[in-house]
């Protein structure tokens, strides 16, 4: 992807100071939820849904926190549904890499545009552990060049007024973080995903791939915690890059 050294020098860049996707209190508390987890333990049953959403209340609870974060690159097992099995081109493996990082927070969330942005699609994803509402927004860096962000698990109604080619404001409210009944049935957060080619999939575009091209897909989604306010954002990242690659500028 030859637009990647460009968009994450833009999302780098000094002064640029993308607002906060999520009014968050910390950015600390990180979620380990990936295969070998110790906060899931040996047990699988707590990959399923049901009781990894009282894992996740628990651990955050015993933390004091409102807002816990799912890492970028992570393998999980929670991935369990149809949608997610099936052989790849290569392999018979399943989709098990989180392309995005997840902001677990209470249903009714705002949820607020990090730059200036046009909405390039509204959608509700209807299959189970889908996107549910999913919302994507285009932005282009000083020199032109396109990408956008996607916005998962959404309240369906707090995106009834959006239509493609509106124009949304940095740090403007556009939608809110859904419940479990609307959001494809996740334990309520937002999925959070950079991308700087659609590739024409619109409101298919996969947040979840098989590991053999997660190498490929980290080149066209790159780390989403670019956009956080943080000089660090290697720690939302369960497979980091080379040490400072990903370092905001000063």
């Amino acid at each position: 992807m030859p637009q990647l050294e460009v968009v994450t020098r833009y999302l780098r860049s000094t002064g640029l100071d993308p607002a906060e996707v999520i009014r968050v209190d910390q950015y600390q508390h990180t979620l380990d939820l990936s295969i070998g987890s110790l906060m899931l333990g040996a047990n699988p049953l707590n990959a399923e849904l049901a009781q990894l959403t009282e894992l996740i209340r628990t651990d955050m609870a015993s933390h004091g926190v409102e807002f816990a974060f799912g890492r970028y690159g992570e393998a999980r097992g929670s991935y369990s549904g149809e949608a997610f099995g099936g052989a790849s081109y290569a392999t018979n493996e399943r989709r098990t890499e989180h392309l995005g990082i997840d902001i677990f927070c209470r249903p009714g969330t705002a949820v607020y545009a990090p730059l200036d942005s046009t909405v390039e699609l509204v959608s509700n994803n209807l299959s189970p552990l889908d996107y549910g509402p999913v919302v994507v927004l285009r932005h282009k860096t000083s020199d032109g060049q396109p990408f956008y962000s996607l916005y998962g698990h959404l309240h369906l109604a707090s995106t009834a007024l959006l239509v493609a080619g509106q124009y949304i404001a940095k740090g403007d409210k556009f939608a809110e973080v859904g419940n479990e009944v609307e959001n494809g049935g996740w334990t309520p957060h937002l999925h959070l995903q950079l991308i700087l080619d659609m590739l024409q999939l619109g409101a298919d575009f996969p947040g979840v791939v098989y590991p053999s091209q997660m190498l490929i897909w980290r080149q066209l989604c790159p780390n989403p915690a670019l956009l956080f306010p943080l000089e660090d954002i290697e720690h939302f990242d369960a497979s980091p890059a080379p040490q400072g690659l990903l370092k905001r500028r000063h």
